[in-house]
C-alpha cells in the first residue's frame, strides 16, 4: 500500500538537492500542500538545512547522490510514491579550454549515471512516479521556438548530460512507473540557497555593485523562469495524466522568452544603472522554448514576470527583504518571445552588501 493509501495526506515524497537553490523552495510549498518529505542532499558547506527543518512531516538525510550507497537509498525509498530528482552538477566548465577528461566525466556521472541508478532502485522499490529536472539547454541554438519535439543539440557537459539522462530513463518508464522529465528555462528569483551565477542575478549584481549592466554585442536567447514557478510546476505533475501508459512524458517550463539585450537594458532601467557593451564570449547557447504543451496539461498560465524578479532579486542584495523572499502572487507574464514587462518607475537602490553570501 502507497503512503498516500495508508495515512490519508499527500503521499510521500523524497527531494533530491533539497538545500538546493530549487529545492529550498520547493520542500516547503510540498510540507504546505500536505505531503511528507525526505529531504536528501550533501552536507552543508554553510548556511542551513530547508527553513521547513523541523516540520513534522519532514525528514532529512544526508548523502551524496554521486556516491550511492544502493541499501541507503533502498531505505529512504521505502513508502515513497513520487522522487523529485534536483540534484545535479549545474556549474560544470564549459568554456573550449575546458577540456579536462575528469571533470567531463563527473558530469556525466551525476547529470546522466546517477540519475538511471536512483530512477532504476525507485522503479524496483515500487515508487510509482519520478520526476527529473532537464534543462531547456539541451536544445543549444535554436532559429525559433522550440518545443518537445524540436531536434536537441546540446552545446555543454551539462547540457548533453542532461539530454542523456532523459533518454535512459524513457528506457524505464512502465505502466506503474510514469517518468516525466521537465526541461526547465534559467532560473532566478529569491531562494533561501540563493545563486549568483544565473544571468539574471549576476545582471542585478553587477548594476548594484558597479553601476552598469553588461550587453552583449551579440545578442543571444534565452527562457527564464522564477525559481517559484519552477517549483510550482514540480507540484502540479502530481496530477498529470500519463500513468500506467508507460511511456516518458517530457515538457518544456518557460515563464518567459527574452534576449540577452533586452534583459540587460531591463534591468539597467529598473536599477538606474547604465549599459556597456562587451564582445560576445566562448557560450554560443541561444534558444527560446514554448510552455504551451505544460500550460495545456496542468492549467497554469501565470508566471511571475521577470521585472519581478529583478526587483526581488535586488531587494534580496540590499538586505531589504529575507532570503525568503517576498510572499507575492505571480503576476501575468506576457506572452511570445522577446517581450519585457514595463520598467518600474522607482527604480531606487540601496548599496551593494559585500556580506551577502552565495550558495549553490
Amino acid at each position: 500500500m502507497s503512503a498516500r493509501a495508508a495515512d490519508g495526506g499527500g503521499g510521500r515524497v523524497l527531494v533530491t538537492g533539497a538545500r538546493g537553490y530549487l529545492g529550498s523552495v520547493l520542500v516547503p510549498m510540498l510540507l504546505d500542500q500536505g505531503y511528507r518529505v525526505v529531504a536528501l542532499d550533501r552536507p552543508p558547506r554553510a548556511g542551513r538545512a530547508p527553513d521547513a527543518s523541523g516540520h513534522p512531516r519532514l525528514t532529512v538525510r544526508v548523502g551524496d547522490i554521486a556516491h550511492p550507497d544502493r541499501d541507503r537509498l533502498a531505505g529512504l525509498l521505502a513508502d515513497v510514491d513520487t522522487v523529485v530528482h534536483l540534484a545535479a552538477t549545474a556549474n560544470a566548465p564549459d568554456s573550449p579550454d575546458a577540456d579536462d577528461a575528469d571533470d567531463a566525466g563527473t558530469v556525466r556521472a551525476v547529470n546522466s549515471d546517477s540519475v538511471v541508478h536512483l530512477a532504476g532502485l525507485a522503479r524496483a522499490s515500487g515508487v510509482s512516479r519520478f520526476l527529473f529536472a532537464s534543462s531547456c539547454s539541451v536544445y543549444g541554438v535554436t532559429g525559433s521556438v522550440a518545443d518537445e519535439l524540436s531536434p536537441l543539440a546540446p552545446l555543454t557537459r551539462y547540457a548533453r548530460a542532461k539530454a542523456e539522462a532523459e533518454q535512459r530513463l524513457s528506457a524505464l518508464a512502465a505502466r506503474e512507473f510514469q517518468v516525466v522529465s521537465l526541461r526547465l528555462a534559467t532560473l532566478f528569483g529569491a531562494s533561501p540557497r540563493f545563486r549568483t551565477d544565473l544571468i539574471v542575478h549576476t545582471m542585478v549584481a553587477s548594476a548594484l555593485r558597479h553601476g552598469y549592466v553588461e550587453i552583449p554585442a551579440v545578442a543571444s536567447r534565452r527562457p527564464l523562469l522564477h525559481v517559484r514557478d519552477a517549483a510550482e510546476a514540480w507540484l502540479r505533475c502530481f496530477g498529470l495524466p500519463g500513468a500506467g501508459q508507460g511511456t516518458a512524458l517530457v515538457l518544456n517550463v518557460v515563464g518567459q522568452n527574452v534576449t540577452t539585450t533586452t534583459l540587460a537594458r531591463l534591468v539597467a532601467e529598473r536599477l538606474s544603472a547604465r549599459t556597456r557593451t562587451v564582445e560576445a564570449g566562448w557560450d554560443h547557447r541561444s534558444y527560446w522554448a514554448s510552455n504551451r504543451r505544460f500550460e495545456e496539461l496542468t492549467g497554469k498560465s501565470t508566471w511571475h514576470s521577470v521585472g519581478e524578479g529583478v526587483d526581488e532579486v535586488r531587494d534580496l542584495l540590499t538586505g531589504a527583504v529575507s532570503p525568503r523572499g517576498p510572499d507575492r502572487t505571480a503576476e501575468p507574464s506576457p506572452r511570445g518571445p522577446d517581450r519585457t514587462p514595463e520598467p518600474s518607475r522607482t527604480a531606487h537602490h540601496r548599496p551593494w552588501n559585500r556580506n551577502m553570501e552565495a550558495t549553490p
